[in-house]
């Protein structure tokens, strides 16, 4: 059986927000904390433009370039790649090449050269990108921490997985589709080993 695993990096393969949170401070001289950030992460959802500069000065940071692994998700890579899934990285990360490669460079460093290919889409919808992925595959995985961007994938892939993402919970209330919900890298796991069995 062929299998691929397609996976958001932004809290999904990598810790986001707290660097975030350091460089958002230091550009606009606020003072921003875990708890109180997610005012301003749901803001920069509705509007991006009003963020764009920032974006910008965040990805050019030093900080952007060494994100670290989320907390089980080194482990989670290696099992998937002992169980041979094919693992692809879909992301809206800007696609102009010295962005893309910090970003490549980030990912090999955390978990070595083990993502077939790495997708920096920008604003452009990843729906293509996965729905390629999953005509070429007998089971197929996306995982996203952006509730919305999972309900896209429901009908492409055979398992929709939101990773529980405490700033995004708030737009789960609006989603009717249903996902899966992995709280922990290893629920991921499981539900890929379910869904083997079933076929």
């Amino acid at each position: 059986m062929k299998k691929v695993a397609l996976f958001d990096v932004d809290e999904v393969l990598l810790e986001m927000w707290q660097p975030m949170i350091v460089a958002f401070n230091k550009y606009f001289k606020t003072h921003y904390t875990f708890k109180t950030f997610p005012i301003v992460v749901r803001d920069f959802d509705k509007n991006r433009d009003k963020y764009k500069d920032f974006a910008f000065y965040f990805m050019q940071s030093d900080l952007f370039g060494k994100l670290q692994a989320r907390r089980g998700m080194k482990e989670l890579i290696h099992q998937m790649q002992k169980q041979n899934y094919d693992l692809v990285v879909v992301t809206a990360s800007s696609p102009l090449p010295t962005f893309a490669e910090k970003r490549r460079q980030n990912l090999e460093t955390e978990f070595g050269p083990v993502f077939r290919k790495i997708h920096c889409v920008g604003s452009t919808d990843k729906t293509s990108v996965i729905r390629h992925y999953a005509d070429q595959y007998d089971l197929s995985l996306f995982i996203d921490d952006h509730p919305y961007t999972v309900a896209q994938s429901v009908g492409v892939v055979t398992a929709p997985i939101w990773q529980d993402n405490i700033v995004r919970r708030p737009y789960l209330n609006k989603i009717t589709k249903p996902m899966y919900i992995a709280r922990h890298p290893t629920d991921i796991l499981t539900i890929a080993t379910h869904l083997e069995k079933q076929r």
